[in-house]
């Protein structure tokens, strides 16, 4: 992955899952709840359906753009 979401945004919220070095994964596939920035998001969004609030995101644009 070339830059993370926290980069990204110059985000601070250490306590998210995307500041862990290890992590391999984008943040729309990990749980809603393991996201700093989902966490407006209701109780009752799954990861799968999370991802309609993932395509209005600047970092999850620029990532799709650049991946092809």
């Amino acid at each position: 992955m070339a830059i993370k979401c926290h980069e990204f945004f110059e985000c601070s919220k250490n306590e998210c899952r995307m500041f862990d070095e290890h992590e391999k994964r984008n943040c729309w596939d990990i749980e809603p709840t393991s996201t700093s920035c989902t966490n407006m998001l209701p109780e009752s969004v799954t990861k799968e359906s999370k991802i309609f609030h993932c395509h209005s995101c600047a970092y999850y644009r620029h990532m799709r753009r650049n991946q092809k």
